[in-house]
């Protein structure tokens, strides 16, 4: 083999197993959000599919992180930064407001928006560059 179809051949790989883990994590969601519904009454069950669930996506994003080269992880983390900055000011601006602005659940809004704004900060850096 040259040096060329080497290089492809780790990269199909590399492709390949990024989409396996994936796949793995999009069929761990898919599964519990569709078992979980289901099982009503039986809180065992719910406890230890939740378990099996966080579980399951622990490895795979560990297995995903290792994938990533550098640069990736570095943009991973800038984001995971900026989700943790909003919250500083997110939850007092929260927590605050709270008695003015009725929410039905404001822990969810919370964490959409730090997601959100998380999110955001990747993507305007991943297609900058």
């Amino acid at each position: 083999m040259t040096d060329a179809q080497i290089g492809t051949a780790w990269t199909r790989r590399r492709t390949l197993h990024r989409r396996v883990i994936a796949g793995g994590m999009m069929a761990a969601g898919l599964g519990y959000g569709l078992v979980v519904p289901r099982l009503h009454g039986q809180d065992g069950a719910v406890a230890a599919l939740t378990v099996c669930f966080l579980v399951a996506v622990a490895i795979g994003g560990l297995m995903s992180w290792r994938q990533r080269d550098e640069v990736e992880r570095r943009e991973a983390t800038i984001a995971f930064g900026a989700s943790g900055f909003s919250l500083l000011f997110l939850f007092p601006a929260l927590r605050l407001s709270h008695a003015v602005v009725l929410l039905q659940d404001p822990m969810l809004v919370l964490w959409l928006a730090c997601i959100s704004i998380g999110l955001a900060v990747w993507t305007i850096r991943r297609f900058r560059s």
